[in-house]
């Protein structure tokens, strides 16, 4: 059986076609965004009552001088996804054999608008914001540049889940920190241009309609179940953050309640020791 994907030294196959959808089959983004319905809301709210939590409200009060370091935290969790999936796809982008290793790989090397790529500007945020673009939280996930590798039609996927965040949700989210002020802005939710990226979202869905006669019906499924996948890992990741969050509050709280304990008892030791004088 011939391979979809061969090795670089393989004779390439031969185009595989798919018929397109139906006028009673949804596009695979359709499909995505009902499948992952009730994982998308869940997040959604997550992350709606976790952000004030990192971002200053009045310009009094106790929460006037926080930093933004707790927010950097939440960033570089999710961060990483970027980091993989877009490290995944820049490969395919730069390949000398992108346009020999089959439809869906060429298809593949030539859908991301230029601009659209976030990693850079995660970085330079992350930098900014005093955060190590290290992998966030302790977790390695070593297969899953494989794993996408393997199967690079997944891809669309992250694309589809990931950016249009962005384009959603992350406008929300970034009116919300140009609220908190200059130290908590993100480069990564904004993009160059007149439009602010709408450019870029409407070239990347153009391309995407491509997907309906490239993917085979496994391959379909596939990308709808990597999606739910990702979903539920987002939402794990702010389970993480929780308790990473809820750990350092309560050890800064025993360290403050330790050092206010030798304080008291040295002042009690000076107050007793001047009193025998």
């Amino acid at each position: 059986m011939q391979e979809r994907y061969p090795t670089p030294d393989s004779t390439p196959p031969t185009p595989v076609r798919y018929p397109s959808a139906s006028l009673e089959q949804p596009s695979i983004s359709a499909e995505i965004n009902v499948a992952t319905k009730k994982q998308h809301t869940e997040l959604n709210r997550l992350i709606i009552e976790r952000l004030p939590l990192a971002l200053p409200t009045r310009p009094w009060g106790w929460r006037r001088g926080r930093s933004p370091a707790l927010l950097a935290q939440g960033i570089a969790a999710f961060a990483q996804i970027y980091f993989e999936f877009e490290g995944t796809w820049s490969a395919i982008e730069c390949s000398p054999g992108k346009d020999e290793n089959g439809d869906m790989v060429h298809w593949l090397a030539n859908l991301r608008p230029r601009g659209l790529e976030r990693t850079q500007r995660l970085r330079s945020d992350l930098r900014r914001l005093g955060c190590s673009t290290a992998p966030a939280l302790g977790r390695r996930e070593p297969a899953q540049t494989g794993r996408l590798s393997g199967r690079p039609h997944t891809l669309i996927a992250y694309a589809w889940v990931m950016y249009m965040a962005i384009f959603s949700g992350g406008r929300w989210i970034r009116q919300q920190l140009a609220h908190a002020g200059p130290e908590f802005e993100l480069s990564f939710l904004s993009f160059d241009g007149d439009e602010d990226g709408e450019d870029l979202k409407r070239g990347f869905k153009a391309g995407l309609a491509r997907a309906e006669e490239l993917l085979s019906p496994q391959e379909r499924q596939e990308v709808v179940e990597e999606a739910q996948a990702l979903f539920d890992r987002c939402i794990a990741l702010v389970a993480v953050l929780d308790r990473k969050v809820r750990w350092q509050y309560f050890r800064q709280a025993a360290i403050r309640g330790i050092s206010a304990t030798c304080i008291m008892w040295f002042l009690w030791f000076l107050f007793t020791d001047c009193s025998r004088r």
